[in-house]
């Protein structure tokens, strides 16, 4: 009958001194990411053992790109499709939207470039066609 050793959970990558030191003292050495105590405390929190450390850093901005994509295409975006693609697909998609005036998001930018006005880009839609008209009225006083 084998012996058991009682179990330490210590956070890995463990030293050569202190793994030595337990294994001496007779302890079985496990990763403190399997502590049972730690996980419970994390599912208090709110945080499920299965998402944490699994995803990229920017996994939360990724999540709520892709919701958006859904949200504004009807659709759920190509799953390997990442943060820097759905982006792209926003992008492109707010360059075909149409002002009530019948031009587009890049016919307006283009206008209120050629006539040297400043705006922000992320600006609605309808806000940058009238800031186009303004210049527009000013220009030919």
């Amino acid at each position: 009958m084998t012996k058991q050793r009682e179990v330490v959970y210590e956070p890995h990558p463990v030293t050569i001194e202190r793994k030595r030191e337990l294994l001496a003292s007779g302890y079985k050495i496990l990763d403190a990411r399997f502590d049972p105590a730690r996980q419970e405390e994390t599912a208090e929190d709110g945080e499920s053992s299965k998402h944490r450390g699994s995803k990229p850093a920017d996994g939360d901005h990724l999540s709520s790109a892709r919701a958006r994509y859904l949200k504004v295409f009807g659709k759920r975006p190509f799953n390997g499709w990442d943060l820097e693609t759905l982006n792209a697909k926003f992008a492109e998609a707010t360059q075909e939207e149409t002002a009530t005036n019948g031009l587009t998001r890049r016919q307006i930018s283009a206008d209120l470039e050629a006539m040297q006005v400043e705006f922000d880009v992320n600006d609605g839609i309808e806000d940058l066609a009238a800031l186009r008209d303004l210049a527009r009225e000013e220009r030919n006083k």
